[in-house]
């Protein structure tokens, strides 16, 4: 198998009040291949404190070696994937296939926040309450700042503008709650220094302070993708603007749908 990111091309596009990154995978030709290696890191993501299972998962699914090991196995793989006999809404599947390329691609891409510190990935259930990505970077001149993330699916008949307008709507709103919820970490962390952001996450947010940031993740169809993304992010988020931190994503696959049932069902091979 090829690597993940052999498959994207990515440019980034500077604005005033905030910068948004085109991811483009053009798989047309090579749908099958390219579900491949979706399904086995989604799988060794899932597995990664548990190796075992994804060996056992990936020497059936790719190797064709029997197990007996599928009630092991199942716990890792069907969270809103499901069975072949009871399978998840695609809704489910496709929100699940987005939020792990917007992990796997994170690490990739150019950030102007500086290093990661925490890169939150997806959970196994993502229909579970609370924000869908977080992310902690040390800037260039020794500061903190956080990312709350946004995660969405554009698929059926709705535009890319709308979900992402609905993004911005649920950000808006319920950034605090998500907030809160995130800031519990902190009573796990022994660094004081780290103890403290996590502490203050919510004031900083509603203060817009110049630690808290913004972004939204947006994956689609390539036949779907906008001539202008984001344009209104600065109008919705002033208070995080200047100084620029506003990140928007946007995530193209050939025929989405298609592809995630195609990753649904290299899923179910390894069962």
């Amino acid at each position: 198998m090829g690597e993940f990111y052999d498959y994207f091309k990515t440019t980034i596009n500077d604005k005033d009040t905030h910068y948004w990154h085109l991811c483009e995978a053009a798989i047309r030709t090579d749908i099958q291949g390219f579900a491949k290696i979706v399904a086995n890191e989604i799988v060794k993501y899932r597995c990664q404190g548990a190796e075992k299972i994804h060996i056992l998962w990936y020497n059936k699914a790719f190797l064709g070696e029997e197990h007996n090991k599928t009630p092991l196995i199942k716990p890792f793989i069907i969270p809103n994937v499901g069975t072949k006999d009871d399978p998840k809404p695609d809704d489910h599947l496709e929100g699940m296939i987005g939020e792990h390329l917007w992990y796997f691609l994170m690490q990739r891409i150019e950030h102007n926040d500086g290093p990661f510190i925490e890169l939150e990935g997806p959970g196994l259930n993502i229909t579970e309450g609370g924000g869908d990505g977080f992310a902690l970077h040390k800037t260039s001149d020794g500061q903190h700042r956080f990312r709350l993330w946004e995660l969405k699916k554009n698929s059926g008949e709705s535009t890319v503008s709308s979900t992402i307008g609905t993004a911005y709507n649920q950000l808006k709103n319920r950034a605090p709650e998500y907030l809160a919820k995130i800031s519990m970490k902190g009573g796990t962390i022994s660094d004081p220094e780290l103890k403290e952001i996590y502490a203050n996450l919510v004031e900083m947010w509603l203060e817009g302070a110049p630690e808290a940031s913004a972004g939204i993740h947006c994956v689609t169809c390539s036949s779907k993708k906008p001539r202008t993304c984001f344009s209104t992010f600065g109008d919705r988020f002033p208070e995080l603007s200047s100084p620029k931190r506003l990140h928007g994503m946007l995530s193209t696959i050939d025929e989405f749908t298609a592809f995630a049932q195609q990753v649904r069902e290299v899923l179910w091979k390894g069962l």
